[in-house]
């Protein structure tokens, strides 16, 4: 009875830590902002996955992973049905991710050595976090790296290791705190000495590069058109015309008012006959001529089968600089996965003609750099802000400014707005490129390529926000080397189970203290 009542409060003590950790983490994000909460937000649940058996550790993982995406990622219950239906599912596979680093993680918290052995749970993570950023049901949202958009200083690694050396920053700190309060840091007190002053080295080069100018490149005004129009008036065929009119009128009073050289409207504000079709090119070419403006404009393209999310870019001097077509298209957002084989099951594909979408989105092929008077840029469309790899594959081709359009009018006001811009921030540093992000009805950001905020705009408004970006040449390492540091991580965390073998052995934290050598001989 005793034993049991034991285990029972065992049990009852790591679910609340795990609770308690992923209530620390989700503060750390937007729109919370508590950035700091990051690097000890981890602690509570290592002490419960430092104890107990690999069954418990598993579900203290997977209970950490529920309540912290459950609660990260509720904005998926506030767009259009089904995404609800595909949140509580999601909500109930995607923790087994958690619990599986939950299980390994604490092998390794258990162990007692002298070797850093408690940056192992952040390098799992790490790994884990790349690994959600690949393939096409891609979902890196949840990355550390941007908790710590408005932390300067520590995002400052993204331009290195991009968002995953910052999420590793993050999980080393939480590593030291956790050995330190957890009375291991004798036996690794080199190690904890090692890092922290690595970590800290970090924090001192951050600071020194935030403190200087992002100079460089030719400067240039750029105005975002925030609309401000809600998804059901975007969806009514009655009032699309009059958002494309009224950006155009946006657009002339952002040129009386700032004088810009460049105006953003964001993803998906006209059909692409309406801008750059044979009949309305020359009108538009005159027009921008007239304001004497560049236009980069989110537009629908609609040809024959084929179904595009795309952007176009006008010059007065140039005319028609040419398309992007999304590439990276979102699951059951833009196109339903194997909706071919659906033909079998006649029911479900009307289901799916009807709740979802009757048309897939067709994806774009490459990447596009546009050659204008100003100088290069490439754009992103929407999810694909979340994906460092296409705003790193752009600059590595030669833009030299980032402009992402997207419409978060689907969130409506919930913190998504928040997490997306701040996504915008860590891709900015990540590449050292001035990052516009234009959004239909808010969060619009020009950001700087340290990631300062020049300008914002709030929530739902109808804003035109304003600053003066450049063009900037040059590589980070990040943009030259791409993922190098978060396949380190994969490497070092393929061979954990060796890892484990040879530097650790069992603790006296977990029970595992070593029993007494029997020698065979008897003593009198």
């Amino acid at each position: 009875m005793g034993g049991g009542g034991k285990g029972e409060n065992i049990a009852v003590t790591g679910t609340g830590l795990a609770v308690v950790s992923a209530a620390l983490l989700l503060l750390s994000f937007p729109r919370f902002d508590m950035h700091y909460l990051a690097w000890v937000g981890f602690v509570p649940l290592y002490f419960a996955l430092g104890g107990g058996s690999g069954r418990r550790r598993f579900l203290y993982g997977y209970l950490f992973g529920l309540v912290f995406l459950g609660l990260l990622m509720w904005w998926i219950t506030v767009v259009r049905y089904p995404a609800p239906v595909g949140y509580a599912a999601g909500l109930l596979v995607i923790p087994v991710v958690f619990g599986a680093w939950g299980v390994a993680a604490g092998a390794f918290l258990r162990r007692d050595s002298r070797y850093p052995l408690f940056l192992m749970p952040g390098v799992l993570w790490v790994a884990l976090e790349y690994l959600a950023s690949l393939g096409p049901f891609a979902l890196p949202w949840w990355s550390l790296g941007y908790s710590q958009s408005l932390n300067l200083p520590a995002a400052q690694a993204a331009s290195a290791g991009g968002m995953y050396a910052v999420s590793f920053l993050v999980t080393a700190v939480n590593g030291v705190v956790y050995t330190l309060a957890s009375g291991g840091w004798r036996r690794r007190e080199a190690s904890v000495i090692v890092v922290s002053v690595a970590v800290a080295a970090v924090f001192v080069w951050g600071l020194w590069v935030v403190s200087k100018p992002s100079g460089g490149g030719r400067r240039a005004g750029v105005a975002v058109v925030q609309g401000n129009f809600k998804q059901e008036e975007k969806e009514d065929p009655r009032i699309f015309a009059t958002i494309y009119e009224e950006h155009m009128r946006l657009t002339a009073d952002a040129v009386r008012r700032h004088d810009p050289d460049v105006v953003v409207w964001s993803e998906t504000i006209a059909e692409y006959d309406w801008i750059a079709g044979e009949t309305m090119l020359p009108y538009m070419l005159d027009s921008l001529e007239d304001m004497g403006i560049m236009l980069v404009a989110g537009v629908y393209d609609r040809r024959g089968e084929m179904n595009y999310n795309s952007v176009v870019v006008l010059s007065p001097v140039r005319g028609y600089l040419g398309k992007y077509d999304k590439m990276h298209l979102v699951p059951f957002g833009e196109y339903v996965p194997g909706r071919n084989r659906l033909g079998r099951f006649p029911r479900l594909r009307e289901w799916v003609d009807k709740n979802i979408y009757l048309f897939d989105t067709s994806p774009g092929r490459n990447p596009v750099v546009f050659e204008t008077e100003h100088g290069k840029l490439s754009t992103i469309i929407c999810f694909e802000s979340t994906l460092p790899q296409i705003a790193r594959k752009m600059t590595a081709l030669g833009a030299e400014l980032l402009l992402v359009l997207t419409n978060d009018a689907w969130f409506e006001k919930s913190a998504a707005a928040d997490q997306h811009a701040a996504m915008g921030v860590l891709r900015a540093i990540e590449n050292r490129r001035f990052v516009v992000q234009g959004a239909s009805t808010g969060i619009s950001v020009i950001v700087d390529p340290v990631g300062r905020r020049i300008a914002s705009s709030k929530l739902f408004r109808r804003e035109i926000v304003y600053g003066n970006v450049r063009f900037r040449g040059g590589r980070s390492f990040y943009t030259r080397f791409g993922d190098v540091f978060s396949w380190a991580m994969l490497l070092v965390s393929v061979s954990a189970p060796l890892m484990l073998k040879r530097f650790g052995r069992a603790g006296r934290r977990s029970g595992g203290a070593k029993k007494p050598r029997t020698t065979g001989i008897r003593r009198k």
